[in-house]
């Protein structure tokens, strides 16, 4: 499947190879050159994640349906929300949301120069039958065993457990993944990520439970024909 733009008022469609007919999904009625959709697909492509602006000029992060052909709003809009990024496993959807760009939102109005702006990391666990993928930790030190299963010691005990997990891990890895959305009460499912706040200006999903993000300064300052630096870090959700 290929996604396509078409201009004023700018629309955003999708379009199937065997039915070369463009879909409408949605249509974003301000135009700028900073964000448009930033689209992605899920891992079963049967959904479309995007931003949107509404009416009050800050983007809402938006999933639509092939199934249904409808598109449903899953955050307040009540901050400016950027870059989802499904997870692999198809059972989270990440994002940014920031608080405090209320006064960049006109991106010609000069006034907004050098506004500090950062953005927070989110994850939406999209089914209800999901457990938290950020539930409380125990702090108890484990106790050390001299003896694990079948007599062996502690340590090959522990090494053949993570062996039996990591196939785990595969054998599910190889099943088809299937995105399910429960609309109802998804807004008491999206959860504040454990990472900083900072101007993030990209982010990017890798493996399960890993994202990628890319951070510019608060304030970016012209500094001449080489630009601000990029600072690009990873976070896991297992080691949070």
């Amino acid at each position: 499947k290929k996604i396509v733009y078409s201009d004023q008022p700018v629309n955003l469609s999708y379009v199937e190879l065997e039915h070369p007919t463009p879909v409408k999904v949605d249509t974003d009625l301000f135009d700028s050159p900073l964000h448009e959709f930033d689209v992605t697909w899920s891992p079963d492509n049967k959904w479309l994640a995007y931003t949107k602006q509404l009416e009050n000029h800050l983007r809402a992060v938006f999933v639509y349906s092939l199934d249904t052909k409808k598109a449903t709003q899953i955050t307040d809009g009540m901050s400016d929300c950027l870059y989802p990024n499904w997870d692999v496993n198809g059972k989270y959807l990440y994002f940014t949301a920031s608080t405090n760009m209320g006064l960049t939102t006109g991106w010609l109005d000069m006034t907004n120069e050098q506004h500090p702006v950062t953005r927070s990391v989110y994850v939406a666990v999209l089914a209800k039958d999901l457990p938290s993928p950020l539930a409380p930790e125990s702090d108890d030190e484990k106790a050390e065993k001299k003896d694990g299963k079948d007599g062996k010691d502690a340590k090959a005990a522990e090494s053949e457990k993570k062996g039996e997990e990591k196939a785990g891990e595969k054998a599910k890895e190889k099943k088809p993944v299937k995105v399910t959305i429960d609309f109802e009460g998804i807004s008491q499912r999206i959860l504040a990520m454990p990472i900083p706040a900072e101007n993030y200006v990209g982010m990017f999903a890798g493996k399960t439970g890993e994202l990628f993000l890319g951070a510019l300064p608060p304030v970016v300052v012209d500094g001449g024909t080489e630009g601000p630096t990029v600072k690009i870090s990873k976070f896991e959700l297992k080691k949070r």
